[in-house]
């Protein structure tokens, strides 16, 4: 029997809210790490994001192939090249777990004080949050929950904020900057995993309206005088 268009369609979305599901997956045991410091937990996540990017590299292939065989329009249109880009956000997702783990395990090799870790923990546990409510959002056609994402990100901003001040009032040894460095580069990971989930509520509320717009100004300008 021929698939049709719609049931095409609706096949490929739901292969990719199963890989949302999978990167979800990811993030609350490299979140766990932050706390561990586990080095075969880093080294899993490791092989779930290279099985994530297989994944995603086919779920792209086969949005691109019904674009062109199919050659849709209006609503139909928006909605594959919306989900062509939350594909792209969640395969990047992936990513930024794997980093997050490796960093949290050399940050734990250095010993750093708690206070740092506990910040870093509450930030994954908001980031884990977007993810999950962005794929919502996708899931439910839910276009005000997918406009609630950026009162959501302003928590993790926020915390890194906290951090950064907390590491730049630190002086110390070499070890201590050791670990100072890594908590930098897992704050900055779990910054951008909450950027890339108001990412995909942005291309949901594309789907939902056909208006292209970012909900917030790029954080540069938010940082900027008068931003």
């Amino acid at each position: 029997m021929r698939v049709t268009f719609q049931q095409r369609v609706a096949e490929l979305e739901a292969r990719l809210l199963d890989l949302g599901g999978r990167v979800c997956a990811l993030l609350g045991p490299a979140i766990g790490t932050l706390r561990s410091g586990d080095e075969g937990v880093a080294a899993t996540i490791g092989d779930g994001h290279r099985a994530v990017q297989a994944t995603s590299a086919a779920i792209h292939w086969d949005l691109l192939r019904t674009v062109a065989l199919e050659q849709p329009v209006a609503g139909d249109l928006r909605l594959l090249a919306g989900l062509l880009h939350i594909d792209t956000h969640l395969e990047r997702m992936a990513g930024l777990a794997t980093n997050l783990a490796r960093a949290a395990v050399r940050m734990d090799r250095a010993g750093p004080p708690d206070e740092p870790r506990e910040l870093l923990l509450d930030m994954g546990g908001h980031a884990e949050r977007l993810a999950r409510t962005a794929l919502d959002a996708l899931d439910r056609r839910d276009l005000d929950l997918a406009r609630s994402l950026p009162d959501l990100d302003r928590a993790v901003d926020l915390l890194n904020d906290r951090l950064l001040e907390q590491l730049g009032q630190l002086t110390g040894t070499g070890a201590m900057l050791a670990w100072a460095i890594q908590a930098v580069l897992a704050g900055r990971f779990l910054e951008r995993l909450g950027d890339h989930a108001v990412d995909i509520a942005e291309q949901v509320a594309f789907v939902l309206t056909g208006e292209v717009r970012e909900f917030l100004p790029p954080k540069a300008a938010r940082g900027a005088p008068g931003g």
